[in-house]
């Protein structure tokens, strides 16, 4: 089975984390391009700290006559999408090569197979999800989490989860949100990556985040003129809790 690395979960606000994974995303893509040593597949899971909306890339309506205002505190994603509140949901990032697994060659695909996994880790907690299906009535809008596409998923009638990709050469990311009250976190992510492994066909392994992932981040999320503005905390990263 193919290794992939795991890495510290990490909480801080979310200009710093969209620009690790951006930071990420650049890197695999260089090293890919110039023949060297992968540093991916990457699977990674984060909290923001505090408040924070983040934007997909081609979110144009902002600041238009009649367009939706910004919240205060808004950043923007390299990924595509609707708009996203933070702060009470856990995110994931994966970062790999379209041959890491067949699903990845095709953005529907591995959108499907990734709500699969979250899916199914939630359904060994004791819940019971649905797929937003393509012949729903589902109108547009761009808050992501009222609006939801086909393969999205819902609890109770609510969107709980939902991602976005960015792709360049055989390179991706995918951002993923999941949003739900009451539920342990942690324990999702031992679930989730239990499932990941077995959708895959992969090992996770417990990996380091590399000095010059975090130097990156902070010149990047300096250079977009916002300030740290709270620590970076790691936090513990538990593998496997559910079977």
């Amino acid at each position: 089975m193919k290794p992939w690395r795991l890495l510290p979960t990490l909480s801080a606000p979310m200009p710093f984390q969209m620009a690790f994974d951006e930071g990420l995303f650049y890197d695999c893509l260089g090293r890919s391009e110039s023949g060297d040593s992968p540093v991916g597949p990457i699977l990674r899971f984060y909290y923001s700290y505090g408040a924070w909306t983040t934007l997909g890339y081609a979110d144009s309506a902002a600041g238009k006559p009649g367009g939706a205002a910004l919240p205060a505190r808004h950043c923007r994603r390299i990924t595509g999408g609707g708009r996203v509140q933070h702060g009470d949901d856990l995110l994931l990032s994966i970062v790999g090569c379209r041959e890491d697994h067949q699903a990845f060659k095709s953005v529907r695909i591995s959108y499907l197979k990734i709500h699969e996994t979250i899916k199914e880790a939630l359904e060994q907690m004791g819940l019971s999800l649905r797929f937003y299906r393509c012949d729903e009535p589902l109108p547009k809008g761009a808050d992501c989490f009222r609006f939801p596409i086909a393969t999205d998923l819902a609890h109770r009638g609510r969107k709980i989860a939902g991602g976005a990709q960015k792709r360049s050469k055989n390179i991706f990311l995918h951002q993923e949100s999941i949003r739900m009250k009451g539920i342990d976190y942690a324990r999702l992510i031992g679930a989730f990556c239990n499932r990941f492994e077995r959708n895959f066909s992969v090992t996770l392994q417990a990996g380091s985040i590399e000095p010059q992932w975090l130097e990156a981040a902070y010149q990047r999320t300096a250079a977009d003129g916002f300030a740290a503005g709270a620590p970076i905390k790691a936090l513990e990263t538990v593998h496997g809790g559910l079977s």
